[in-house]
């Protein structure tokens, strides 16, 4: 089961970034993984999910390359642009 999960996020050079504000949890409470099309966001024993097409221009990003960091109660993750390879 899913719920729905509220983050902010911006986009930069680097590819895009989500804060997810999840007070009182430790990194311990917390896991980040790929499922299909989505980033899934494990809390506990629920579950919550980002789901690729929310994003016009998903193409662009490396969903398997995800990174994830919890400091103080904030979440980030971080999905990096697919880099051009020059010939």
């Amino acid at each position: 089961m899913y719920n729905r999960l509220y983050y902010k996020y911006t986009v930069n050079d680097q590819g895009l970034n989500f804060n997810i504000e999840l007070a009182g949890k430790s990194k311990e409470d917390v896991k980040v993984f790929r499922e299909e099309e989505a980033i899934v966001v494990k809390v506990n024993d629920q579950k919550y999910i980002i789901g690729y097409e929310d994003f016009a221009y998903s193409s662009l990003y490396d969903y398997d390359s995800v990174k994830a960091k919890m400091k103080n109660g904030l979440l980030t993750i971080i999905v990096p642009k697919i880099k051009k390879i020059e010939k």
